[in-house]
């Protein structure tokens, strides 16, 4: 990430419309690589839950089709396509978990009928903190 740069920039009614597009987009293209992070730091990742929302909310999957107007970074696209699963194991913050701990076999079973299903879901599928998930990827790909 670049070190921000506080600029100056002059008042509107002293540039001309082209002068000021020229502002709008170098100050909007010097934020692109801080936009999420200050998106789910600022609505403590609310963010994320307000897109899942609206994304079951307008049936793409019945209708298969989108339109995400000023998109920013394309998130909503980005969670309309895509399908990201984390598997929490019963330790710390997951203890409250552990009497819905599966057993390894059955666990194991999930990870290779995940491991199918990503290679032929019309939607990206991804594993979020799954070690074991890895290792099966890297065994079958």
């Amino acid at each position: 990430m670049k070190p921000f740069r506080k600029k100056t920039y002059p008042s509107i009614s002293e540039v001309t419309k082209t002068e000021h597009i020229g502002m709008v987009k170098e100050i909007f293209g010097t934020i692109t690589e801080r936009y999420d992070f200050l998106n789910h730091l600022l609505s403590l990742r609310r963010d994320v839950a307000w897109r899942r929302f609206a994304v079951r909310r307008m049936h793409f999957f019945k209708t298969g089709r989108l339109l995400d107007v000023a998109c920013g970074t394309a998130d909503v696209a980005i969670a309309a396509v895509a399908h990201h699963i984390f598997l929490l194991a019963p330790t710390d913050r997951g203890k409250e978990t552990a009497d819905q701990e599966i057993a390894p076999a059955d666990y194991e079973k999930n990870l290779h009928w995940f491991y199918k299903e990503s290679l032929r879901a019309p939607i990206r599928l991804k594993a979020t903190c799954a070690p074991h998930y890895f290792r099966i990827y890297h065994q079958r790909k």
